[in-house]
């Protein structure tokens, strides 16, 4: 349901005003339509059915639109200058209309059901959302303190709960949308909003960690200082989402742990990783953090522009909207161009540690239990690879109830050299076994 409120005391004071003036000019002015007879037009026009409440002072004009036809009704009426320099314009939602309104969309010129809501609904929600408040900081540092322990104790349960409350979407998605919109204002605050979360996610890492008993170094922790593609892929699927998701009016709780967990986890590691020292780890957390960023407000602006999500209100704000989105679009992606330097080369070392600890497992199998009769199974051999650029170390740990001599740890090394192309060497941690039964 949309209410237009017209005042109708600015024009009765303009009119007041234009009398005093020349006797031709009165005449013109009484030939213009009146505002309230400009909306009656708009409307009939569009073939929509409305209801006018006259008052002394203002006009009420009800309209009964569906979602799609919501920005198109609004987008004309603030050409008009409503809800801009006068009168009012309120969008509220109906539960039913009895009788049920018959819509003929031919007859409009729309072939199709546009499939999102209007801007206005997509820009109230977006505002209300990328505001720094109260909640928003004690929401952030709470996520953080879950999500820094979770890394710390290597807990993924925990990692997980932290990415449902933390309430980092909303200024995301506010950045991308204000650059579509030209909305400065918006783009302010949703900026400080975002560095401020993430801001203090870094900071609750660092004094969780000084605080923390003996804090080691992780597998949850050391997953997120080696950022890779996909890493990469999860940011851009998740920016895509998060877009569709505030523009079709859908639930975004779910999308927003998808955000949550391209974000939170990798600022707290940066913390975690400033304070035990481990700079690396800080580094790669921080690449990853900074490509989750940058991948999200990317697709997002691409997906707000692709779904007709532009200033409307004139074609110069249009065309200043499109020639600033191009700007950033270009910094956002020569900056992850630079930053895939890397995370090709972490993706690419993880391949080759996955494909050596592979071929080494294939090898000590096949050694082992072809040739000795040793029983293995993936639970009786640990293999730790480590490759530096022409060798490749191994080290594994066997248990058994049969000795394995020297030349056996030797023609593995062979095969693996032959494998691998690579100088390896072997080293075997033999841990003995025996069975003991009653009776």
């Amino acid at each position: 349901m949309l209410h237009v409120i017209i005042e109708k005391k600015r024009e009765e004071e303009k009119e007041e005003e234009k009398e005093e003036e020349k006797e031709e000019e009165k005449e013109e002015e009484k030939e213009k339509e009146s505002l309230t007879t400009k909306v009656m037009k708009l409307l009939t026009e569009r073939h929509l059915e409305y209801e006018i409440i006259d008052g002394l002072t203002k006009d009420m004009i009800l309209v009964t639109l569906d979602d799609y036809e919501v920005e198109d009704v609004i987008t004309a009426l603030r050409r008009e200058g409503i809800g801009r320099i006068t009168g009012k314009i309120i969008i509220s939602a109906a539960e039913a209309v009895i009788p049920e309104r018959k819509i003929r969309l031919k007859e409009r010129g729309i072939l199709r059901t546009p499939e999102r809501i209007s801007i206005e609904e997509i820009m109230h929600t977006v505002r209300s959302g990328a505001q720094i408040s109260r909640i928003y900081i004690v929401l952030t540092i709470l996520a953080a303190i879950i999500a820094t322990l979770g890394l710390l104790g290597n807990n993924a349960v925990a990692i997980l709960a932290s990415m449902v409350i933390a309430p980092l979407m909303g200024p995301i998605v506010g950045t991308s949308l204000s650059t579509v919109m030209v909305d400065r204002d918006l783009f302010q605050k949703s900026l400080i909003a975002e560095g401020i979360g993430l801001s203090l996610a870094v900071l609750t890492g660092i004094i969780i960690t000084l605080f923390f008993p003996t804090p080691q170094l992780t597998s949850e922790i050391l997953s997120r200082s080696t950022p890779t593609v996909w890493d990469l892929g999860i940011a851009i699927v998740s920016g895509v989402a998060a877009a569709l998701c505030f523009t079709s009016g859908f639930g975004t709780t779910l999308v927003g742990i998808a955000i949550a967990a391209a974000l939170m986890p990798p600022a707290c590691n940066v913390g975690i990783g400033i304070a035990m020292g481990q700079f690396d780890i800080a580094l790669g957390s921080s690449i990853l953090l900074l490509v989750n960023v940058l991948s999200i407000h990317l697709t997002n602006s691409i997906i707000f522009w692709l779904l007709q999500i532009r200033p409307k209100i004139s074609l110069r704000r249009e065309v200043l909207a499109a020639q600033l989105l191009k700007k950033r679009l270009l910094v956002a992606t020569l900056a992850i161009l630079v930053l895939a330097i890397p995370i090709s080369i972490t993706t690419y070392n993880a391949y080759l540690q996955i494909r050596y600890e592979h071929i080494a497992r294939n090898i000590l199998n096949e050694e082992l239990e072809t040739k000795l009769g040793i029983d293995v199974d993936e639970k009786s051999i640990n293999v730790v690879v480590h490759a530096a650029r022409d060798h490749l170390d191994v080290y594994a740990k066997v248990y058994s109830d049969k000795p394995i001599g020297k030349s056996v740890v030797d023609n593995i090394a062979a095969r693996l050299k032959n494998e691998t192309g690579l100088d390896s060497s072997v080293i075997l941690e033999v841990v003995h076994t025996s069975f003991v039964s009653s009776g």
